[in-house]
């Protein structure tokens, strides 16, 4: 018996090192935590100097997870710098190992920059396989839009490349509609251009041809990880065509309004994620009451904030409605009520008493600490 109670622990073991352990929803929460909230190195100029002294001809690939790149002169693969930082080099790419062109272009995950003789570092989609990607993961919230921009131009004049934009969970991306917000001068005009990014060069390569495509992406409920992915389309060869530069998105939320036991209306606002901006101070009624505050909570115990405040906010956020009665005001000493429009106005200068002047939330309970009494009369 024990033999067998051996062999099993044995063969649990075993199975244990060969089956990969399930990944919860908190596996997926955690790695997103790891990840950057923006795309870095959207402008390809992480050691741009390095580079333009190291490499040859201008271009070069590289291997994100070690630094390794390609000198086409020496026709090999050389160290990088010894500082390389694969999270602040940020892409990644959907190429694999090939024998086509160059070696250094047919390297797996290799991403190849251009532009290393001039002060502009830019990247080239199609290092040397047809229909690859550059990529990022990036750490999103639900609710948020994300709203990219990039320039792109072809590679040369006599062909008009194409690529589009994919958003999405890893493995769900899907096309993005795009829109041509500055163009080089040439026959392409501003406006929609659907999901593919087309740009007629009036001149091959050269910084004349730039055209800018923006797009808007609103991240889904509960997905808190998204690969914002740049491919390639068509190109005139297999292994050029396609080249994008300053890629980059700012994110913006809505910032709602409940009048919370209130009547009338307040439109959403759209803000910019963790900008300033004012909250409103008018648009609910409620009849004998004024408006005494706002708060995240409807029962006023969660973070609070008055009328016309400045705020910041990094989700989609709403916000309840604080009412304070304006029709029961305490008078110290002789004690008795008056009837008063005015919120916050203080009447008599007697001791501090118990308070009668209330603030109404829908269930009752008061914004911020709610009412108080001051020596000098009822303050709510």
């Amino acid at each position: 018996m024990k033999r067998l109670i051996s062999l099993l622990a044995a063969l649990a073991c075993l199975l244990g090192a060969f089956v990969a352990p399930f990944a919860s929803a908190d596996d997926t929460a955690a790695d997103a935590a790891q990840l950057p909230d923006h795309i870095v190195n959207g402008d390809f100029e992480y050691q741009h100097d390095w580079f333009r002294e190291h490499t040859a001809y201008g271009w070069t690939a590289v291997i994100p997870s070690t630094g390794l790149n390609w000198n086409d002169r020496t026709k090999s693969y050389q160290p990088g710098p010894d500082d390389w930082n694969e999270s602040e080099f940020g892409w990644h790419s959907t190429q694999v190992d090939g024998t086509n062109g160059e070696p250094g272009e047919q390297k797996a995950g290799a991403v190849e920059l251009q532009g290393l003789t001039r002060v502009n570092t830019l990247a080239e989609i199609v290092a040397a396989q047809p229909d690859t990607s550059i990529y990022q993961d990036i750490r999103v919230t639900p609710g948020n839009t994300y709203h990219w921009s990039l320039k792109h131009q072809s590679n040369f004049a006599r062909h008009v490349d194409r690529m589009q934009v994919l958003i999405g969970e890893p493995g769900k991306e899907t096309p993005q509609q795009a829109t041509r917000t500055k163009t080089n001068g040439g026959t392409d005009g501003t406006g929609d251009v659907g999901t593919d990014i087309a740009t007629t060069n009036i001149t091959d390569r050269d910084s004349r041809n730039w055209e800018t495509y923006e797009g808007d992406w609103t991240c889904p409920e509960g997905v808190t990880m998204a690969r914002f992915t740049f491919k390639s389309i068509d190109a005139p060869s297999r292994n050029n065509g396609n080249l994008v530069d300053d890629i980059g998105f700012s994110q913006s939320t809505t910032l709602r309004y409940d009048p919370n036991g209130g009547t009338g209306a307040i439109a959403d606002q759209t803000v910019g994620v963790n900008m300033p901006a004012y909250t409103a101070t008018d648009g609910y009624t409620f009849a004998g009451h004024g408006l005494a505050s706002w708060n995240t909570k409807p029962d006023g115990t969660g973070d609070s904030c008055k009328p016309g405040d400045m705020i910041s906010i990094d989700k989609p956020t709403t916000l309840y409605a604080q009412w304070a009665d304006t029709t029961q005001t305490a008078m110290p000493e002789t004690g008795g009520t008056v009837n008063d429009h005015y919120l916050l106005k203080t009447i008599g200068g007697g001791s501090a008493s118990s308070a009668s002047s209330s603030c109404h939330s829908r269930g009752g309970a008061c914004a911020e600490a709610g009412s108080f009494v001051r020596k000098g009369g009822v303050t709510c």
